[in-house]
């Protein structure tokens, strides 16, 4: 196994198909950090039109440049440390209102009455206006 920064990657994968020998001995690997950026890359994607980049940029976090290279995965160390900040925040907002029980299982208000209880007020409007 060799591992190879991305630049060297295509000319090992080129050697390898061109020499009969190295086919089934040389295993490349791409390198840790570009794998990384690849994944910040596909992130990047996933959340472009999430409004996350506006909040980045109004809140003073990156600034636009910086957030086109970070959602490229061109800037490693400025979209790591965004990620990061954005998990910390929403691992915030959910103890929050998971504390506080402002949200229900499935993201949305909870009610306050029960369906039953809701039951028995239409029941009794029912009955109040249908009394003969």
């Amino acid at each position: 196994m060799l591992t190879v920064d991305q630049a060297l990657f295509p000319l090992l994968m080129t050697l390898k198909w061109v020499v009969p020998e190295y086919q089934d001995c040389l295993i490349p690997r791409l390198g840790g950090r570009h794998t990384s950026m690849n994944f910040l890359k596909v992130l990047g994607q996933q959340i472009q039109d999430s409004g996350l980049l506006t909040i980045w940029i109004e809140s003073g976090i990156l600034s636009p440049r910086t957030v086109e290279r970070a959602l490229a995965g061109k800037d490693y160390n400025k979209g790591t440390r965004v990620h990061k900040i954005n998990l910390q925040a929403m691992s915030v907002a959910t103890a929050f209102t998971t504390t506080f029980g402002l949200f229900g299982r499935e993201g949305r208000r909870t009610k306050t009455k029960s369906r039953e209880d809701r039951s028995d007020k239409r029941r009794k409007k029912f009955t109040k206006h249908h009394i003969l």
